[in-house]
């Protein structure tokens, strides 16, 4: 299930715990660090549906794995 905020869906983290094979503090440092977008209100973090979407994107973590690489070369 997920929030709608001005006709957009939303995703908490509680929720993300259902989607993704990974722990809250996983989950929560994706968010912290960039890896996945999410807006901060308070305590509850919020992930759009669309930026939820690019993160499974496979392409999307191929360029991160790149990404990785390039800065240990």
């Amino acid at each position: 299930m997920t929030t709608r905020i001005r006709g957009k869906e939303f995703y908490i983290v509680q929720e993300l715990l259902d989607i993704l094979p990974v722990g809250e503090v996983s989950i929560t440092g994706y968010l912290r660090s960039g890896r996945l977008k999410g807006i901060k209100i308070g305590r509850i973090w919020y992930v759009p549906r669309i930026e939820l979407d690019r993160f499974l994107d496979p392409r999307y973590q191929e360029d991160i794995k790149r990404g990785k690489e390039d800065i240990q070369s």
